[in-house]
């Protein structure tokens, strides 16, 4: 590539004899330019005269061996010393220059810092427009290298020019966004400077609860870096913060370690921050001499800082200082200790006399807790008594029921045996001669329908058939009804009777399945349009059992003829919005075994479930029902199987019949 910059002729033998000096055998020109700014950063900053000297044998050696790379990166080095030595006008021109041959060489990292460079000069320059132009230039730069972190950097000095212009809602945009990026590359140094960066701008704009919480999450990354002077910075941020939200223990506490690390570094600027921050917080609590001292503290540091000739040596004075303060500390103390003696000793005789009333107040506290406790004990002891004697009320009410009620079906037993022996022969006999009746007006009607045609005939033989058709119907009638009421005196028989029937082995599914089913074609033989889904659940663990066949069969009849009936009075009133269901199912446990008829019919109200296991009680109409059926049915299981027969209402309303056989 051409060389960009021309050589002063006289300037040559300098060049010359630098190239021999630093070019030994084997060493390139870029070894030999890296060589002279290692020697020049040695010195830098402490002796920046040298460091500018070797700095500008490093440009003139570049360019002697024609090295724009070693030129740009030799030129840029030179703009920083004088930067730092306050030639910003000429570390300006060095930093355009090294931009020049960077955007020759389409180098674009160097070209990135020499604008970042040239951005900071401008801001020395308080050319803050011109330094924004080159801030925002580096950063699209950068986003197209891919440099995550220069980036976040990039916008925490954006967010400091525009700190320095006085636009805090743009310098709060670029810092959060430096925070973002922060937290996307995991650069902790990063992350910990934009937080401290917005916890003091949330410190100017008065919005103490996001500067501390920023503020708090930048000590805590600072602490893990051990960065002590940042660490010190941030407890100075966290201490403003508490001084203004007026906690001053908790703002002394803060500033007082702040003040202690401060010194420990040996930073005075620090150092005199906290002291004029501990002299606001105890003007701020009334404590004037407190303040007093450490502003005075402040200003030794400022005159040391300044050089005046009066100050002495800052480490000598704050010593004197704290002699001081620590002599007026200890005088303080002695005479709290003298007056604390003081205080004891009045203390002692005051206390003599309250010992005796103690003594009485406590004699008096301790016979009124005997006295409670005494009479606690007789309240626990009179609830007890009280609580056993409705335990046993209680459990007498029921007794007393069952008492009364077995003593009336005993007594409805007797009269109803008695009752149905008396009516069970006249029934006999209307019964048979009623059959015979029916059978003699059969055979003559017969013998007439032979003799019609031949004897007699006309209206006259119309008129005998006329009447033995309606001495038939007539006769039918008292013997279907003869019939029914046989039918109610065995049932009172069956209900009354005391005497016991052999158990015998059942296998119980097979059993309730039959007996269902022959209940359901009893009922489709009294209305041919009922139809009813019966869903069965039989538990296959049920087995067998031992019961009494057929009073336990006619007992499971009953009950499911009555879910039956119930379902087709509901059917009745809702028609077609209403579809029959009957749920059967078994179940066997260690203890019972249990026989569930489920039905959706309308379902037997609270007020009746308590009767209708009682003789003759009955919601049909008369000529529908005995009243006995259940009544019955509670007997078998109850009393002639020692079972347990429970009315529920069902899940999806309607009745659930629940018998229960012990197992055996």
């Amino acid at each position: 590539m051409m060389q960009l910059f021309s050589i002063r002729f006289s300037r040559l033998p300098i060049l010359l004899l630098a190239a021999c000096l630093f070019l030994p055998l084997g060493m390139s020109a870029q070894d030999a330019v890296g060589d002279l700014l290692n020697k020049s950063r040695q010195f830098f900053p402490a002796n920046q005269d040298s460091a500018l000297h070797f700095a500008k044998q490093a440009v003139h050696l570049a360019v002697y061996e024609e090295s724009d790379k070693a030129v740009a990166t030799a030129v840029r080095w030179r703009g920083k010393v004088k930067n730092e030595m306050g030639l910003f006008q000429e570390a300006k021109a060095d930093f355009q220059r090294s931009l020049e041959i960077e955007s020759i060489l389409r180098h674009p990292v160097g070209k990135a810092k020499n604008l970042l460079d040239l951005a900071h000069i401008y801001i020395e320059l308080d050319t803050l427009d011109s330094a924004r132009v080159y801030f925002n230039a580096a950063l699209v730069l950068l986003n197209k290298l891919k440099d995550r972190p220069e980036v976040a950097r990039t916008w925490l000095e954006l967010g400091k020019l525009d700190a320095l212009a006085g636009d805090l809602v743009a310098t709060r945009k670029a810092y959060r966004k430096a925070l973002k990026v922060a937290h996307e590359t995991e650069q902790l140094p990063l992350i910990a400077l934009a937080n401290q960066r917005l916890g003091f701008l949330y410190l100017d704009m008065e919005k103490y609860a996001l500067a501390q919480r920023h503020l708090r999450d930048a000590l805590a990354s600072f602490e893990q870096l051990r960065d002590k002077e940042e660490i010190v910075r941030s407890i100075y941020g966290l201490a403003s913060v508490d001084r203004l939200e007026k906690k001053y223990t908790v703002a002394e506490d803060y500033a007082r370690r702040g003040l202690k690390d401060a010194q420990a570094l040996g930073s005075r600027g620090l150092t005199m921050q906290f002291y004029q921050l501990l002299g606001d917080l105890m003007r701020d609590r009334g404590r004037h001499e407190a303040a007093a001292n450490f502003y005075q503290l402040n200003n030794v540091i400022r005159d040391s800082l300044l050089g005046n000739a009066d100050a002495q040596d800052l480490s000598n004075v704050i010593a004197k200082f704290e002699q001081e303060k620590l002599s007026l500390e200890n005088e303080k103390k002695a005479q709290e200790i003298e007056l604390h003696k003081t205080t004891i000793e009045l203390g002692k005789k005051e206390l003599q006399n309250e010992r005796l009333w103690f003594y009485f107040i406590l004699a008096g506290l301790i016979l009124m807790v005997l006295f409670g406790v005494f009479l606690a004990r007789a309240v626990i002891l009179k609830n007890r008594s009280n609580h056993r004697l409705q335990v046993a009320l209680d459990n007498l009410q029921p007794a007393q029921d069952q008492l009364i009620r077995s003593e009336k079906l005993a007594s409805l037993g007797q009269v109803t045996a008695g009752i149905a022996h008396e009516i069970r022969n006249p029934l006999n006999f209307v019964n048979s001669l009623s059959r015979l009746s029916v059978d003699m007006v059969d055979e003559v009607a017969e013998e007439l329908t032979e003799l019609r045609g031949k004897l007699f005939e006309g209206p006259p033989a119309g008129m005998v058939f006329e009447y033995f058709g309606d001495i038939r119907t007539n006769t039918g009638k008292v013997l279907a009804h003869g019939q029914r009421a046989s039918r109610i005196v065995t049932d009172m028989l069956q209900h009354a009777g005391s005497g016991e029937k052999a158990k015998e082995l059942v296998e119980v599914n097979t059993f309730v399945e039959a007996y269902v089913q022959l209940a359901f074609h009893s009922m489709r033989g009294q209305a041919d349009a009922f139809d009813c889904q019966i869903a069965f659940s039989l538990d296959g663990a049920a087995g067998t059992a031992l019961l009494v066949r057929s009073d336990l069969g006619r007992a499971l009849l009953n009950i499911v003829g009555n879910a039956f009936e119930a379902m087709a009075a509901r059917l009745l009133e809702e028609k077609e919005g209403f579809r029959p269901r009957l749920g059967i199912s078994t179940r066997r446990t260690n203890v019972w075994l249990e026989i569930c008829v489920a039905d959706n019919g309308r379902g037997v109200p609270p007020a009746l479930r308590e009767k209708v296991f009682e003789p003759f009680f009955t919601t049909k109409p008369p000529n529908k029902g005995t009243g006995l059926g259940l009544s019955l049915a509670y007997k078998t299981v109850v009393e002639g199987h020692q079972g347990e027969l429970v009315l529920r209402e069902a899940a999806g309303g309607g009745a659930e019949f629940v018998l229960r056989i012990p197992v055996e």
